[in-house]
């Protein structure tokens, strides 16, 4: 069984901190919410291969599963 959580809820800091915080809680899933992390977040364009790609290396490095893409 994976758990998981909203990474907004972690202590603030960097996305890359919130994601190591989150593995060292016993974390192995999370939910990211793009404009939350994003201060200049200015729509889904801004969802680019290489956002994509940044992304997925920080947290396959920290052992995380995206198990939720969300916006609010």
């Amino acid at each position: 069984m994976q758990l998981g959580i909203r990474l907004h809820d972690l202590a603030d800091g960097p996305l890359p901190q919130r994601i190591a915080d989150a593995r060292a809680q016993g974390f192995t899933c999370g939910q990211l919410a793009p404009a939350r992390f994003l201060p200049a977040y200015p729509s889904d364009a801004a969802l680019t291969p290489g956002l994509a790609f940044y992304l997925k290396r920080l947290f396959w490095d920290a052992g995380i599963d995206i198990a939720v893409l969300g916006c609010y």
